[in-house]
């Protein structure tokens, strides 16, 4: 039963930064590139200045990893920039709905990474959250441009979440997080 309880936290505080992520991203007078630029670069330092105060390696174990971690920078790069784009083009509430996909989309990718089956009963949950977000969205088109791109920010978050499985068994998650944080900083400039 704690291990519940610990879960809906944990659950509630992920919604909670996610709405506030794309308030603040609508508060700040940027475009969506300029935005994901600071804040990849800025995310970068800091990892940094962890990274060398714990006094650990900014070496990954492989070529392999560093290939991984350039992908999902790019990933990154592009997620954020339509997660800043939906939410500026239509509504924050938009882009939220959108991201809520990405459960949808994690449960279809994912098998296929990992060469597992795909466990229809998270797809057909999936699904029915979809056709709820369309039956909302059908009355509302104005908004279909940022719903479309809330939308495949949500694809490129269940990417690069799934990419980034493989590489927290092998690396330290602070190294990664940086490399990704700059690849994602370098593909923006």
């Amino acid at each position: 039963m704690k291990q519940e309880i610990k879960d809906v936290i944990f659950l509630h505080f992920i919604v909670l930064i996610w709405g506030f992520t794309v308030i603040i991203g609508l508060l700040i007078n940027r475009t969506a590139v300029e935005i994901v630029f600071y804040r990849t670069g800025i995310a970068a330092f800091l990892l940094a200045i962890i990274i060398f105060s714990m006094r650990r390696s900014f070496v990954l174990s492989s070529p392999r990893s560093l290939l991984k971690t350039v992908i999902v920078g790019f990933l990154l790069a592009v997620h954020w920039i339509l997660f800043f784009l939906s939410a500026k083009i239509s509504t924050a509430a938009v882009c939220l709905v959108g991201m809520g996909t990405t459960s949808f989309w994690t449960s279809i990718i994912e098998p296929i990474f990992f060469k597992k089956q795909i466990q229809l009963f998270e797809v057909f949950l999936s699904l029915l959250a979809l056709l709820g977000i369309l039956i909302v969205f059908s009355m509302e088109v104005h908004y279909f441009k940022g719903l479309f791109f809330a939308i495949l920010a949500a694809i490129l978050a269940a990417l690069f979440s799934i990419i980034n499985v493989s590489l927290i068994k092998k690396e330290n998650h602070f190294v990664i997080t940086f490399f990704e944080m700059s690849f994602a900083f370098l593909f923006r400039a």
